[in-house]
């Protein structure tokens, strides 16, 4: 059986008996010897704590499983591998899914045989429970907070420095927000452009309407705490309060912005203004993944009727707008249709399949670049097994005490880091080799797939492809097009 021995000692226990690297290797060596397996390789993680997983030696472990260096990984205790159960129970599942078996020579564990697995059929009751007993604590430990009129988590809200104090120039801003709500009858929107209009930001970013509608509902500016805003399954609650799980209301012990009576005032006549919205029953293809090319924010679908023509018959058409604009008509992209996007991403797909046709200077000049890349990713890992190399003989040189502990650690984190930068780099340079061809056969059969979804399938084939498709368009008001003459316009996509 080929192992990995793992080794980690923390500075203040280095030095202590039966746990320095120097024993603890001598000891899994020998322990090996009696069990005649093979050493695949030594990790070794010097003055390091247990406290989690973000360990260098650790790590590269974890990555070596993955391609299959060894068969079970071997350490000398297990609070030398994690101290937390429930560390413990995700490594080993890790492991377990790449067939590697873990193996404590001190606890006499062993997952390669039933007994192993047994127990860790049990660690994952502990972990579950682990898991369960941070988060009661933690939120008993807000409700405590939120109890004595404190904010449990997180910064304070705009209007309040960090230590929960009014800042004056911000209040006074938030009051404005209400008047102008209350008294002037604006919408979320006309007060976002009124506030940028006085050149008033919120702490350096733009209002928005969202942001307005934020302002205007949040409890604390009311001197109202407000913890438990969940449901069930962990996400937000939102509007639905029914599905709310232990919401808590407490009197704050801040200085409020609004009284109670103002604040339940507006927030009444927000409601009674709300409106529902109406059931789409076409798919907004775009949704997602949509983004302006001016300001980079996400576009959202708006469905229009057209007004009836002579035999009763109302068009719709569904646009993608900006949702800058939307909320503060400070940026100018142009609404699009999703039939013109359409149009534009199919123009792409076309002109993909136009470049396959390569002339045999262009195939040549593609081939050369290639070879470029290739004979550049052999170099990095040379380069990697070089600097792995150093690693090991600098932690060998520790063991037999050639060097001191702080020459080690000096040594090793400029290692790591030049390993880091040789894999980032290594990562892309694949990417970029591999990237092109496999572009091209997917979208040598996008077409056909398109024209064969319906507006689900559409959705799931976009989402699926790309990460990102942003519009890039230089006309603020594009008039004048009609009867299927789109305006000019071309998209930019981020494949996944």
């Amino acid at each position: 059986m080929r192992i990995a021995i793992y080794l980690r000692v923390s500075t203040e226990m280095q030095v202590e008996d039966g746990y320095s690297l120097r024993a603890q290797r001598a000891t899994l060596i020998e322990y090996c010897k009696a069990n005649e397996y093979s050493v695949s390789d030594i990790y070794m993680d010097e003055g390091i704590s247990a406290k989690d997983t973000n360990r260098p030696q650790l790590q590269r472990l974890l990555d070596d499983a993955t391609k299959g260096l060894f068969d079970a990984v071997l350490v000398h205790k297990f609070d030398r591998f994690t101290r937390s159960v429930k560390d413990l129970y995700e490594l080993l599942g890790y492991l377990k899914l790449h067939g590697v078996s873990f193996i404590s020579k001190q606890e006499k564990f062993d997952t390669s045989n039933a007994m192993g697995m047994a127990m860790l059929g049990m660690l994952g009751v502990f972990a579950q429970f682990e898991r369960e007993l941070i988060g009661e604590r933690v939120r008993f430990g807000m409700e405590q907070k939120v109890k004595e009129g404190k904010k449990p988590n997180g910064q304070f809200p705009y209007g309040y420095d960090k230590e929960g104090n009014i800042i004056p120039e911000e209040a006074e801003i938030i009051r404005l927000v209400r008047h102008m709500y209350m008294k002037e009858q604006m919408g979320f929107k006309t007060i976002a452009m009124r506030l940028i209009d006085k050149g008033i930001t919120r702490r350096g970013s733009t209002w928005r309407a969202s942001t307005v509608s934020f302002t205007l509902s949040n409890t604390f500016y009311a001197g109202i705490i407000q913890f438990g805003n969940r449901m069930e399954n962990g996400k937000y609650a939102g509007h639905r309060k029914e599905l709310r799980k232990g919401v808590i209301h407490e009197k704050g012990i801040y200085e409020a912005i609004f009284t109670e009576e103002e604040f339940f005032e507006h927030l009444r006549y927000m409601r009674s203004r709300s409106v529902s919205g109406y059931s789409r029953k076409r798919e907004y293809f775009f949704t997602g993944l949509l983004r302006c090319g001016r300001c980079g924010a996400s576009m959202f679908g708006k469905l229009t009727h057209s007004v009836p023509n002579k035999d009763g018959v109302v068009k719709k058409r569904m646009y993608y707008v900006c949702s800058t604009r939307r909320d503060n008509n400070t940026c100018k992209m142009p609404t699009i249709q999703q039939n013109h996007i359409e149009h534009l991403l199919m123009k792409y797909i076309s002109d993909i399949a136009i470049e396959k046709s390569l002339t045999a200077a262009e195939k040549k000049k593609s081939d050369n670049q290639n070879e470029a890349r290739e004979k550049l990713i052999q170099k990095l890992k040379r380069d990697l097994d070089s600097v792995r190399n150093r690693v090991k003989k600098w932690q060998f040189m520790f063991i037999e005490e050639l060097v001191t502990a702080d020459d080690l650690r000096s040594r090793l984190a400029v290692e790591y880091e030049t390993e880091a930068d040789i894999l980032k780099s290594l990562e892309e340079a694949q990417i970029r080799v591999k990237e092109s061809e496999e572009i091209k056969f997917k979208l040598s059969t996008f077409s056909q797939s398109w024209n064969e979804a319906d507006d689900f399938d559409k959705k799931e084939l976009l989402n699926e492809m790309f990460e990102e498709i942003r519009v890039i368009c230089h006309i603020d008001n594009p008039r004048g097009y009609r009867n299927g003459n789109f305006f000019p316009a071309e998209l930019e996509l981020t494949y996944r």
